[in-house]
């Protein structure tokens, strides 16, 4: 498999392997217990009741999804940012972004979606 990383088989390729390695450790179901696991993933320490509950705390949380799901397979910690700009900023850096259709794809990972570009 030689692809070029700018063709379109290698990104569809790579889409469909970042959503799959999300969905191993994190789930693909939309179940309160994966959000709640998320939350507390995120050191999100407040106990949620509702999915409604987890999107909202969510939603405050700058992560990198490519260092989200490494840290699931190295162990390191979660590295979060304290706003948008320092998140695009970083991404853009180290060119770790997520493809945007597999993260549409799910409606658990959609909601850790940022807008980059």
């Amino acid at each position: 498999m030689n692809w070029s990383p700018r063709s379109k088989t290698y990104k569809r390729e790579r889409s469909n392997f970042m959503g799959s390695e999300f969905g191993l450790h994190f789930g693909t179901e939309s179940k309160l217990q994966n959000w709640q696991a998320l939350c507390r993933e995120l050191q999100i320490d407040i106990p949620m009741a509702s999915i409604t509950q987890c999107r909202k705390a969510l939603a405050r949380v700058h992560v990198n999804l490519v260092d989200l799901i490494d840290s699931r397979r190295t162990g390191t910690a979660i590295k979060t940012f304290s706003s948008l700009s320092a998140l695009r900023v970083y991404t853009l850096d180290s060119g770790k972004v997520f493809p945007k259709n597999a993260a549409k794809r799910d409606g658990f990972l959609k909601d850790l979606l940022r807008r980059i570009w």
